[in-house]
């Protein structure tokens, strides 16, 4: 990306940083030492929440244009709030039958909902109810061991590990790539996990956040402000940050290689014209 205004100094600077988090630490360095008009742009409303929860942590100002609040009821994040729910509370049906078809388990709906119902009716824990269950395979019990094993092991855990730990080892994540189902979100949760001392401090981060963000209003004189790229058209600042500046992030397209076809390369130039 090149600069068409010739202004005789360097106007684009790359910055190197370690990963997705580091850039979250700098930009509210940058935002706490902010004294002139400053923009963090983004592609998607939900790239920016650990920023924001990262700023109201630390209690600096900002504004952000819009705020779209779709990414807390996703489905994808309530799979992983339904494996925390299940985690604290293995007597939990809702979460159980929300959850069970999306770790692996091979367990039925029929299943599902008599293990519910005893659960119920007897007060027992789903781990119990499942192993004394004498219609349900050794296969899928196995499985459900597990699942069960990770659960356990998760609450004593921080955050961060806890979060990552779901994802991954409770099969939830392998459900979601053979399903086709985008799994940016889950790097996002994960970034929202970082500081929280375990599962239940990050699950009720999160709805926190959701409130802060609902009910926020604008912060006069303020000179950081946070916007998607789309809202951004036509302002101007002083400075302009992009956030996730990183291929396959954005842009969203992986840099073409030497053999790829003309359909993949006009995808990728049609990226930055798209967003801008």
């Amino acid at each position: 990306m090149c600069a068409s205004r010739k202004t005789g100094r360097k106007v684009i600077t790359v910055i190197p940083l370690e990963n997705r988090y580091a850039q979250i630490s700098y930009l509210a360095k940058v935002a706490a030492d902010c004294n002139h008009q400053t923009a963090v742009l983004y592609r998607d409303n939900e790239c920016v929440l650990p920023l924001v929860d990262l700023l109201e942590e630390r209690d600096i100002p900002y504004n952000i244009r819009t705020a779209d609040l779709t990414f807390f009821s996703h489905s994808t994040v309530q799979g992983v709030l339904d494996l925390i729910h299940l985690a604290y509370d293995p007597r939990d049906t809702e979460a159980f039958l929300r959850i069970y078809y999306k770790l692996g388990t091979y367990m039925d709906k029929q299943s599902a909902q008599r293990i519910a119902g005893k659960v119920n009716r007897s007060g027992l824990t789903i781990e119990k109810a499942i192993a004394r269950d004498e219609y349900i395979s050794f296969h899928v019990k196995k499985k459900w061991r597990a699942v069960w094993t990770v659960l356990k092991e998760t609450v004593r855990k921080d955050g961060y590990s806890a979060v990552t730990d779901l994802i991954y080892f409770s099969g939830y994540q392998e459900y979601l790539e053979q399903t086709q189902k985008k799994t940016d979100k889950l790097i996002i949760l994960k970034n929202l996990a970082r500081r929280k001392k375990n599962l239940r401090e990050a699950e009720e981060r999160l709805s926190v956040l959701k409130e802060i963000l609902s009910a926020r209003e604008p912060v006069p004189d303020c000179r950081f402000t946070l916007s998607t790229i789309h809202s951004s058209k036509g302002l101007e600042y002083d400075e302009v940050y992009l956030l996730d500046a990183h291929d396959g992030i954005l842009p969203g397209c992986p840099i073409p290689g030497k053999k790829a076809s003309q359909e993949e390369r006009e995808a990728y130039e049609e990226e930055w014209p798209r967003a801008f």
